[in-house]
This record gives structure tokens, C-alpha cells and sequence, in this order.
């Protein structure tokens, strides 16, 4: 809680976040924030500071000296209002900063690729978390690449270990090789910016443009380089976008040069890193990155992100909640989300009181709100598409398994190759199936969307 008498200045918010950014222990949350002051329009008044308004919630008191007993009322309003209006669970964004759970090992493994300046390709299904574990990598080897605004700035470790040069190919309207280019040299130029290097995008990119501008980055810090290019499907679907080749050679020359340019790339699946040409050429990337594969949260995890989020919005999440979870989403993070906000609609929603229901006792109207939820049928419908279009023997095991007697699993694996084979790898890849050629486990949303497509 801040307490400040008269009008909410940005420099005491600043205050209590270097409080905060000193907080060893982790004890203070730096994302919920109670503002407390007697200034009569303390509500508008956040609204105009930047870094107040996701993470602080505005309580006014009556008495210049501060709250006094008769304020504890308000302020339990102030918080049930919060609880009862905001959906916590309902983030469709990558995660960021604090609010990361899991994937320690997959943290630890991407940050030791990108400071010995190796060439990493992350594959998982869409919504899975591939930008949430780039970001956090990044982030913490890079703050001066985050988008932020300097209040946010100071809570932040300015030391950086590499430069982060961070695309997304969604920012592309026009899919072109000069649009491509385009974007690499505005976001290389605006990081170098920072290190006072000074170079200007030019107005007609081109490749030698590009390496220009890339060569002076390498030459002018010892630091290494980090080129993130996410969403790389969009560069090659339906087709390659004619010149990518020239393109990825190049990077590929510059890595293999200097051992200082990591690149990251993120996609759906490897398909442009397998293909033996590309533009009637030998493919420069194939067998050049180190493939990584980002399937679901393991159950740990998974429970970690329902019971913390829940406390967060005011849930009792009981260990019954936690095993009906997993097994509806095998740890998909966005489905997991989804579930915990089917909870959070039950029971808090419109509810302005700070008393924490129990989710036990309510899992089977969770688990029909949850199946009506338009998130979670995107993402078994994505499925559904990604795998019927390009691993069609693979949709289909994974159908005969989702729609059939579990007794019948192993025939079914016989019948695709065996629990070894490439179907089922496709499937163990994406997350969809685990367990054994006996007892596979799948998310019970995508089994009942199966069969409901059948019906």
C-alpha cells in the first residue's frame, strides 16, 4: 500500500516501486497496488500515469493524516469491486516479467543459446507460450529492449548482457522482402539508438542495407546479438516469400563469422528448417538450428498457474479443481487459463465481497462453461486445422484415440506406425498426447470436441 496525502504524484509511485524492486524476499507484488490518498479525484488521477494503471487500485480516504479504522470498510469494497470485475485468467497476451510460471529448465537452456550466440528454433502449437519464454529471456538478458515507459523503466536492471532485436512477422501487413528488411533495420536501429550508436533505417531497404546496418551493430559492442523472429511461418506460407533465402544465408554467415549473433526463431512447426531446398536452392537453414520443442505446462506447473492466479482473484482452488484442470487441458497453458476463468465467472464475477469461495464444489458447471468458452474452442479448432492439413495420418490417430474405447489405444498406435512411429511423435511433439502406448493421456476438451464433430 502507498499512502500519500493530496495529489498522486509519478515520482511516489517511482518510490514504491524501488521499494519494491529492492524487495528481496519477493514478498510485494508489484503488479496490485493500493493508492491510498484524500485527493477527491484519485481514480482519474492514476488513470493519467502510465505505469499506474494495470497494477494499482485507487482507495480514497477522508482524513488528511491517512485511513482510519472507519476507511477499512471502503476499502474492502475497493477490493471485491476489483475481484468481481476483472478476469485475471482472460489474458490473451504473452506473459511477462513476475507473472512467468514454469519453464525453468526451458529459461536456463535459451539463455545460455543466445550468450554463446547459438541458432535456436522453438516449435509448439499456437497460444502454447513460445513468446512468453522468449520474452522472459530477453527481458532479463536485455531490459533495454523492453517497450516501456521510464516510470516502468526504474523498476528494471539496466545491466544488459546481450542486444535484443526483437520482430514479429504479424507486424507485417504486406508480405514482401523489402517489408521483411524494412522491419529488421527499424528495430536494429531503434535498440542501437539506446547505446548511443547512432544509424538511421533507410527509406528503401535493401539487403545490402541491412548488412550494413548489422555489421556496425556487431562491430560497435562486445555485447552478443539476439535477433528474435517470431511467428516465422507467415514468412513462407503458403509459399516463401521470394528472396528469403538470400536473407537467411546471410544471417547464417554473420553467426557462423562472429559467434556473437544468436538467432531465435518461433513458429508452429519446422517445416521451412526440413526441406532440402528452398527457392531452387540448397536450404542455408537446414540442420542449422538446434530444434526445440514447447509443449504444455507439466502438472506442477500447471497447478502453480491455477492456485497462484486464483489467490490473486480471490479463489479457494481445492486439489480437486487441480486434477479436474489437468485433465481437461494436459497443461495447455491458454486452455488452463480458460478453465480458471470458467471459475472465476462462476463464483466471482459481480460478487463485490473479499470472502474466497471454494472451487471444489462447483467443477461440473466449471467444466460446461468452460466447453462454451470461444477461447478454447479457437484453440481446438487451430488444432484440429493444423493437424488435418499438414499430418493428416497423425489427425487421424489422434482422432481414433479421442472418439474410441481407451482398451483399443495400442491397436491404434500399431496401426500408425507404433507408439514410436512419426504420427505419434507429431502428436508427443505438440503436447497432445502423453502417457502410454496403453493408457495415452489427452486433454478431455479436445476429446469431447472431437466427438462432438462426429456427432
Amino acid at each position: 500500500m502507498v499512502v500519500v496525502p493530496g495529489e498522486v504524484q509519478a515520482r511516489d509511485l517511482s518510490a514504491a516501486f524501488q521499494v519494491i524492486q529492492h524487495d528481496t524476499k519477493q514478498r510485494l507484488d508489484p503488479d496490485l497496488i493500493v493508492v491510498a490518498s484524500d485527493w477527491q479525484n484519485l481514480e482519474s488521477r492514476l488513470e493519467q500515469i502510465p505505469a499506474a494503471r494495470e497494477r494499482c487500485i485507487a482507495w480514497q480516504f477522508e482524513n488528511q493524516t491517512g485511513p482510519t479504522d472507519r476507511d477499512a470498510t471502503g476499502l474492502s469494497q475497493v477490493l471485491g469491486a476489483r475481484l468481481a470485475t476483472h478476469d485475471i485468467f482472460d489474458e490473451r497476451d504473452p506473459v511477462r516479467g513476475r507473472h512467468v510460471i514454469g519453464r525453468r529448465d526451458e529459461i536456463r537452456a535459451l539463455t545460455r543459446q543466445v550468450i554463446e550466440g547459438k541458432s535456436v528454433g522453438l516449435f509448439g502449437l499456437r497460444k502454447v507460450g513460445k513468446t512468453t519464454l522468449i520474452r522472459k529471456v530477453t527481458d532479463d538478458l536485455d531490459p533495454h529492449s523492453i517497450d516501456t515507459t521510464p516510470l516502468e523503466n526504474q523498476i528494471n536492471n539496466n545491466h544488459s548482457r546481450a542486444l535484443v532485436f526483437f520482430t514479429d512477422t504479424q507486424d507485417i501487413t504486406e508480405m514482401s522482402l523489402e517489408r521483411v528488411l524494412a522491419l529488421l533495420c527499424r528495430k536494429l536501429c531503434r535498440r542501437l539508438s539506446l547505446e548511443g550508436i547512432s544509424v538511421s533505417a533507410p527509406q528503401h531497404p535493401s539487403m545490402k542495407n541491412f548488412e550494413r546496418i548489422l555489421d556496425k551493430a556487431l562491430g560497435t559492442t562486445n555485447l552478443p546479438l539476439c535477433l528474435v523472429i517470431d511467428e516465422y511461418d507467415y514468412l513462407y506460407e503458403p509459399v516463401p516469400i521470394r528472396g528469403l533465402s538470400i536473407l537467411l544465408r546471410l544471417l547464417r554467415a554473420k553467426a557462423q563469422e562472429t559467434r556473437r549473433l544468436a538467432l531465435v526463431i518461433a513458429g508452429r512447426d519446422p517445416g521451412l528448417f526440413q526441406a532440402p531446398k528452398l527457392e531452387g536452392m540448397p536450404n542455408p537453414v537446414m540442420g542449422w538450428f538446434q530444434e526445440t520443442w514447447i509443449g504444455p505446462f507439466d502438472k506442477d506447473s500447471a497447478n502453480e498457474a491455477l492456485k497462484k492466479l486464483g489467490r490473486r482473484v480471490g479463489l479457494d482452488v481445492g486439489p480437486e479443481t487441480l486434477n479436474t484442470a489437468f485433465e481437461w487441458t494436459r497443461g495447455h497453458p491458454m486452455l488452463h487459463r480458460q478453465f480458471g476463468s470458467a471459475l472465476w465467472h462462476l463464483l466471482r464475477k459481480g460478487r463485490r465481497t473479499i470472502e474466497r469461495p471454494a472451487t471444489d464444489a462447483h467443477l461440473e458447471e466449471a467444466k460446461r462453461v468452460f466447453r462454451e468458452k470461444e477461447a478454447a474452442r479457437v484453440i481446438c479448432q487451430e488444432i484440429s486445422a493444423l493437424l488435418s492439413e499438414r499430418y493428416q495420418d497423425a489427425f487421424d490417430l489422434l482422432s481414433y484415440l479421442a472418439e474410441n474405447s481407451p482398451d483399443m489405444a495400442s491397436q491404434f498406435f500399431d496401426w500408425h506406425g507404433g507408439y514410436e512411429g512419426e504420427s505419434s511423435l507429431i502428436l508427443r511433439r505438440f503436447g497432445l498426447v502423453s502417457g502410454t502406448q496403453q493408457e495415452p493421456e489427452i486433454p478431455q476438451l479436445l476429446r469431447w470436441y472431437l466427438k462432438s464433430r462426429r456427432a
